[in-house]
């Protein structure tokens, strides 16, 4: 009998977390650029992902809450909703 050795698993404390919104009002490609531009003055190392077929923005912050993201989207003249 063999013994295998398996990584540790990490701590989902040490994974990033996505934080999602449903922009509604984001009907094109220069309502995302303006809406990834309003994340930068909260978190400007964040990753963004947007889906402009389901109106949806993920972003992946180190630092920034999702209420700081989603003020910074309001301020853009956006609608985020938690998704």
């Amino acid at each position: 009998m063999s013994e295998f050795a398996y990584p540790a698993l990490p701590n989902l404390k040490d994974l990033p977390t996505m934080i999602a919104f449903q922009v509604s009002d984001m009907n094109s490609a220069r309502c995302a650029g303006a809406v990834t531009k309003a994340r930068k003055e909260t978190e400007h190392g964040a990753l963004v992902r947007v889906d402009m077929a389901t109106f949806t923005v993920e972003i992946e912050p180190s630092r920034a809450s999702a209420r700081e993201l989603s003020d910074a989207i309001k301020r853009a003249g956006y609608s985020p909703v938690a998704a």
